[in-house]
């Protein structure tokens, strides 16, 4: 997830929205399996599982704003 987020940053710099809107597709995809395997498997390392969630949360926030960008420079 971290990759792909750092992967939205150079199509933001680049101004690049048509990239970037197919870009936050393959976030989003990559977001739902990985929240899949955290909640359903991150619990088998407790004190790691509060870290992981939070990251969840502060990625999901991020493909949030991608999309907001998106649709401001698209539109």
């Amino acid at each position: 997830m971290q990759m792909m987020s750092f992967g939205a940053f150079a199509y933001n710099n680049a101004k690049d929205y048509e990239g970037l809107k197919e870009h936050v597709k393959v976030m989003e995809a990559v977001h739902q399996t990985s929240s899949f395997l955290i909640k359903f498997i991150g619990w088998l390392n407790p004190i790691m599982y509060p870290a992981y969630l939070q990251y969840l949360d502060t990625n999901e926030a991020y493909i949030v704003s991608q999309r907001a960008l998106i649709k401001k420079n698209l539109d």
